[in-house]
């Protein structure tokens, strides 16, 4: 017996020791934090101290991160009134303060009108990373006066010929600096632009390393395979003298458009990060193109064949008029494809998530969509002359709208969410009883069967749609229910109490609603005989009513 005393006072003991611990880490923990306030009181204190031994109150205690915050709260003339207070802030803003000049102040910098530009350059600490100057249409013949600035816009200045002494500018923007014939030395800045019938700069110069590179307007483009250290690269509105365009294929960001060549452009093996393609007339194919995170290919008037594409975020397809033919697509989180009236084929489909055609006419098998190795879980079809969608039981979610050649809908009824917008052709929901969200929106006032046997879907909301008397009694069992801008909705007192039995206004809404004449004759009686309360009779007189459990909008 006292071993078994022994044993049990044991184990009291070393549970309260185990107690004790924790709250001697507890205490710890105070310990640190009480420590913390005490200096954050001691600092304060510091600063109320500093403030009242000042003639003139001060913050030039303040951090440079603090300053920083409270700058973000000023507008420009308060910013600049805060710079003025002492010494501590006139140095933060000369190693901060980023002077970005207009064309007429640049042009006052460049002449050093009144000591402009002496008196810039000695107030910052870097001018390389803290003065920005634009020029448009100015005699700047020499621009050795720029050479430690950080930006410099020299646009339509066609006097400057020599930018040799600008290699260590961040920024430099050239377009419509026709007399400029070597650009050389700008090969390691940041970013460049260049552009506006360059006739002379239509080669690539060796060793470009140039971040963010963009050209436009600039005849016979050659070299491109020299553009493989860029980042990012544009080129808008150009001719190319060859259809060797593999040198951007590995290039971060990438956006053509309205690029011209003589002969035919096929993109191959290109592991871009984002690939944009606009109005390019002479592309004909694209594949093998591997883990892009956006690819937007859009009016590619001469593009027919796309395929083998591998690893893709966001794949846009629009306006390519003579692609017939989409096959073997890949690991593709969303993939739209919009006005390409020739397209008849999509085939070969393996793992893309979610997937929208619009405006594809001609396209009329989409049973590709709906094999196990295509794995959808999002289909949206608008616009289409399809005469059935038959998901196969492996779609969760479809979209259908303005697809007025769809009659039979009874292929979505495996689906979870469902939602049919305007399509004319549909007449019989039957078969979308157990669809877990139903969403039946139209114009006007549309006429189904089968209204009545939607009573086991979880969310359902119906909008322009004649219910033919169906007694909304049938959707006591749906746990969200919206009807909206309907006619002939048959809704007795009766019904309306069961609905809003057990249920949050939010997931009750009548809005707008015309009721049948059953509907009208029975309230009107209960009018008469004064059986009707107020807030009744603002619900079935079409006005707003706050004491409703209901939602009453017209």
């Amino acid at each position: 017996m006292s071993s078994l005393l022994i044993d049990k006072y044991n184990d009291d003991i070393a549970a309260l020791r185990h107690q004790l611990a924790a709250i001697d880490d507890q205490l710890t923990q105070l310990n640190t934090q009480r420590d913390d306030i005490l200096q954050r009181i001691s600092f304060n204190e510091s600063n109320v101290l500093n403030i009242v031994q000042h003639d003139t109150p001060s913050l030039g205690y303040l951090s440079n991160e603090l300053i920083k915050i409270l700058l973000s709260y000023m507008h420009e003339p308060q910013q600049l009134a805060l710079y003025d207070i002492n010494k501590h802030y006139r140095s933060y803003k000369m190693m901060t303060f980023y002077y970005k000049l207009g064309k007429n102040k640049s042009f006052d910098y460049y002449l050093n009108k009144n000591g402009m530009r002496d008196r810039i350059e000695s107030s910052v600490a870097n001018p390389n990373q803290q003065i920005s100057l634009t020029f448009s249409s100015k005699a700047v013949p020499d621009v050795s006066v720029f050479a430690n600035v950080h930006s410099l816009t020299l646009r339509n200045c066609t006097l400057v010929k020599d930018v040799s002494s600008l290699r260590r500018l961040s920024y430099i923007d050239i377009t419509g600096s026709k007399g400029i014939k070597d650009i050389s030395a700008l090969v390691n800045v940041d970013t460049l632009i260049i552009g506006n019938n360059h006739k002379k700069l239509d080669t690539i110069p060796l060793n470009l390393n140039v971040k963010t590179l963009k050209m436009t307007k600039i005849c016979n483009l050659r070299n491109l395979w020299l553009l493989g250290n860029c980042t990012s690269v544009t080129i808008d509105d150009c001719s190319l003298f060859d259809s060797n365009i593999s040198g951007l294929s590995n290039v971060n960001t990438v956006e053509l458009s309205n690029v011209k060549c003589e002969t035919a452009l096929h993109i191959e093996g290109w592991r871009n990060q984002t690939l944009t393609l606009s109005s390019i007339g002479s592309l004909k194919s694209m594949h093998n193109l591997r883990n892009i995170a956006q690819l937007h290919v859009s009016h590619c008037s001469s593009l027919n064949k796309l395929e083998d594409i591998d690893g893709i975020e966001d794949l846009q397809i629009y306006g390519c008029l003579c692609l017939l033919k989409i096959s073997d697509m890949h690991n593709i989180d969303k993939m739209t494809l919009l006005y390409i009236s020739t397209l008849t084929t999509i085939r070969n489909i393996y793992n893309v998530k979610s997937i929208e055609i619009s405006f594809c006419r001609a396209l009329r098998d989409i049973s590709a969509l709906s094999l196990p190795e295509a794995n959808v879980e999002v289909l949206t079809l608008r616009n289409l002359d399809i005469v059935a969608v038959d998901v196969r039981g492996r779609i969760p979610e479809v979209i259908l709208e303005s697809c007025n050649s769809v009659i039979n809908v009874a292929g979505l009824s495996t689906c979870r969410t469902v939602t049919i917008r305007n399509c004319g052709g549909v007449r019989d929901v039957t078969a979308l009883g157990h669809v877990q969200q139903l969403t039946l929106m139209f114009h006007g006032s549309h006429v189904f069967t089968g209204l009545q046997t939607l009573g086991q879907v979880k969310e359902l909301h119906i909008e322009g749609v004649n219910m033919a008397s169906t007694d909304l009694r049938c959707y006591a069992d749906v746990q969200k229910l919206t009807i909206r801008n309907c006619s002939n909705v048959n809704i007795s007192i009766d019904t309306l109490r069961l609905l809003q039995a057990d249920r949050d206004s939010k997931d009750l809404i009548v809005v707008g609603c015309a009721f049948d004449s059953q509907t009208s004759a029975a309230i009107k009686g209960l009018k008469a005989s004064n059986e009707l309360s107020d807030a009744d009779e603002d619900f079935y007189s079409r006005k707003n009513s706050l004491s409703l459990d209901v939602t009453i909008a017209l």
